[in-house]
């Protein structure tokens, strides 16, 4: 079916229906003109929602809209949830007394951004509970944020920051599994079967004495 063909099914089945439409992480006001020359402007109450990181898509033409924007993670919250992946294995999540220090700037360069907060601690769990090895890391984040580009740091650049420096704390051989993920199209449904056999086949599983590839892989 070419598109023309769909905007008519869609608006011949809509016409008479009230819709709710979620159009999630935009990143062009483009792609909110082919979607709303898509739909039948019935009166029914039908509402869009939009998630984006770019305020031009947030504010879009023709309808009338409301923009609420995510707050950042308070200090308190930011550093609950930090604990949480960090210092799971620990008596209520307490973070060790010598930590203190270097892990509060490892959350402050986090900005807030949940995302960023639970990768770098998700990469802090399986680091020896020694001073120096966090201040080690404190200061490579800090590095990789004020050498990325030379324009205004955003959010966007704070995120992509801390997965850069959890991906190189990887092994060599996890950094090709997790790589090889690119060969698939974004948002594209990986089956988990499909791709352990793929990374076998690819020769990035090493062998251990008493386990076959696929109990490796799978680990």
């Amino acid at each position: 079916m070419d598109v023309s063909s769909l905007r008519q099914e869609l608006r011949g089945y809509l016409v008479d229906k009230t819709f709710l439409v979620v159009l999630d992480d935009v990143w062009s006001d483009l792609v909110w003109a082919e979607v709303y020359t898509s739909f039948p402007d019935t009166g029914n109450a039908n509402r869009f929602i939009i998630t984006t990181r770019i305020g031009d898509v947030a504010t879009p033409l023709h309808v009338s809209s409301v923009v609420y924007p995510l707050e950042l993670l308070s200090k308190y919250d930011a550093w609950s949830l930090f604990s949480e992946n960090a210092f799971w294995e620990e008596a209520q999540n307490a973070c060790p007394l010598e930590l203190v220090d270097e892990a509060s700037l490892i959350v402050k360069k986090c900005g807030g951004l949940p995302l960023a907060i639970v990768a770098i601690g998700g990469m802090m769990s399986k680091k020896d509970r020694n001073p120096r090895v966090w201040a080690q890391v404190q200061c490579s984040l800090e590095w990789k944020l004020n050498n990325q580009s030379n324009f205004e740091l955003v959010r966007g650049d704070v995120v992509r920051g801390v997965l850069l420096l959890t991906y190189k704390d990887l092994p060599p051989l996890l950094k090709h599994c997790c790589l090889y993920c690119c060969s698939y199209p974004e948002d594209y449904e990986i089956s988990h079967l499909k791709l352990v056999r793929q990374w076998i086949a690819e020769g990035f599983i090493e062998k251990r004495p008493r386990m076959i590839d696929e109990e490796v892989a799978e680990e």
